[in-house]
């Protein structure tokens, strides 16, 4: 099973980018990116196709949220994917890299 944190900035088109990526996921967890540009969960939550139902989305205020969140979602053997705006991508990686030289 796929969980998938995703964050985008206002200015995407994220119901065709959640239209793409989203079916793929058991799970999502929506966040925003420390960026000003950066659109709320409670925004994105909007592009989300009918299949996901409340129940299988998530909102996380901050990145280093929704990884904690995505830890506790995914069973066992589940995969965690980050994907969405680059600013995401690069502020879970500096905090997947601060984790790990703790």
């Amino acid at each position: 099973p796929v969980t998938l944190v995703f964050g985008a900035m206002r200015d995407k088109d994220v119901r065709a980018i959640g239209a793409e990526l989203f079916p793929v996921a058991e799970r999502l967890v929506l966040t925003r990116p420390d960026n000003v540009r950066a659109a709320a969960p409670e925004e994105l939550i909007y592009a989300t196709p009918p299949r996901h139902d409340l129940s299988t989305i998530a909102l996380a205020p901050s990145v280093s949220d929704a990884l904690t969140l995505a830890r506790t979602l995914t069973p066992a053997g589940g995969l965690i994917c980050v994907t969405g705006s680059l600013y995401l991508v690069g502020e879970a990686k500096a905090a997947l890299q601060a984790a790990r030289d703790v």
